[in-house]
């Protein structure tokens, strides 16, 4: 039997519309996020034998996650790998601060080969990358032949896809994902498939919230 992985990013946040870097500062979801919440559930609701529901322990995360529980009759499940990087003494700042504070950090960033990189008083990219390949695999093996849904950040789901399709961590940039998409995964015989990426079509009903 396959396995499915439906990976759902958070509704959004204030920090998101206000493009600030919040990583492990537990910022609630935004009116809008809470709409989106509810318009994935809607979509997910639709999806048969899910086996799980697992969910980031972050308040935005958890929140999402429990409204598309309460359509799928499921209970999320924390898992604290799932959480988003530890940006550290960055948490708060805009890009454009990052950039102009910390501009060599900001460099080594942009280099694809630099896994060496780490926030300060945060997380190391490769620390980072290590934390959320183990706790998908971990994942994966669980509920190998079943369907599960799995409610993270951008960053995570970001890592998660390069890393489960084989091609490291070089060019997570690559996968990101707006607020409330949908994600689909699916190992068929020993291989793996990236179904469906970055999908926000639930969210046309309101067109405003798909940003």
């Amino acid at each position: 039997m396959n396995t499915e992985i439906f990976f759902v990013r958070h509704g959004e946040t204030a920090s998101n519309a206000l493009g600030l870097l919040h990583g492990s500062t537990d910022v609630p979801l935004n009116d809008n996020g809470r709409l989106q919440a509810s318009r994935v559930a809607d979509r997910l609701a639709m999806l048969e034998d899910v086996a799980a529901l697992h969910s980031s322990p972050l308040s935005r995360a958890r929140a999402t996650a429990d409204e598309i529980g309460r359509r799928l009759g499921i209970e999320p499940t924390d898992q604290i790998g799932l959480a988003e990087i530890d940006f550290g003494a960055i948490e708060g700042l805009g890009f454009q601060e990052l950039v102009g504070r910390h501009p060599e950090l900001w460099r080594n960033l942009q280099d694809p080969s630099e896994s060496d990189a780490a926030f300060p008083g945060g997380e190391s990219l490769a620390g980072f990358h290590e934390r959320v390949r183990n706790s998908l695999e971990r994942l994966v093996k669980l509920h190998a032949g079943e369907r599960i849904v799995v409610v993270a950040h951008g960053g995570v789901i970001a890592s998660g896809i390069a890393q489960l399709v084989g091609e490291g961590t070089g060019g997570w940039g690559r996968y990101m994902v707006r607020n409330c998409s949908v994600t689909q995964m699916t190992w068929r015989r020993g291989s793996v498939a990236l179904d469906c990426w970055d999908d926000v079509s639930h969210l046309d009903v309101v067109p405003e919230l798909a940003r």
